[in-house]
C-alpha cells in the first residue's frame, strides 16, 4: 500500500514513509481485561489463581514432566503448559529445551482518557529484524 493510501487510514504517518500493509483482519484486544477474562473462566472451571508465584524448577520422573516447583511450594500436575511468553525460553531451560522466542520491543501507554489518534497497528520493520 502506498503511502497517500496509509495516509488515509492513519494520520499522523511520517512524510518519508515509503509503504506500508494493511489486513482488515487485525484485531486490538486489551490484554488486561482477557487475561482477567480467562482468569475468572478458569476458576470458573476449578482452577486456583496462584498471584505472585514464581515458577522456580520443572519436576521431571524419567522422561515426564509432572510438575512445577515454585516459590509456594511444588505443584504437581498431569499437564504443565510453558505460557511464559517472551520468558518461555527461560523456563525452557529448566528441562534443557532451547525456545528459539526472542522478544521484540515495542512501546505500550497508558494515559488518561482521549480521543482516538492511532487507529491500527503501527509497526516497523527494524522491529521486527
Amino acid at each position: 500500500m502506498e503511502r497517500k493510501d496509509a495516509a488515509k487510514l492513519q494520520r499522523g504517518l511520517a512524510e518519508h514513509l515509503v509503504g506500508s500493509t494493511y489486513s482488515p483482519q487485525d484485531a486490538h484486544v486489551n490484554s488486561i481485561r482477557l487475561n482477567l477474562g480467562f482468569a475468572r473462566a478458569a476458576a470458573k472451571l476449578g482452577a486456583e489463581i496462584l498471584l505472585e508465584t514464581e515458577v522456580t524448577g520443572i519436576i521431571v520422573k524419567g522422561d515426564r514432566v509432572e510438575g512445577v516447583e515454585t516459590t509456594q511450594g511444588p505443584i504437581h500436575a498431569p499437564v504443565v503448559i510453558n505460557a511464559a511468553g517472551a520468558w518461555a525460553p527461560q523456563i525452557g531451560r529448566m528441562v534443557g529445551l532451547d525456545i528459539p522466542i526472542k522478544p521484540r520491543r515495542g512501546q505500550i501507554i497508558i494515559t488518561e482518557p482521549v480521543p482516538p489518534y492511532v487507529t491500527g497497528d503501527v509497526l516497523s520493520a527494524q522491529s521486527i529484524f
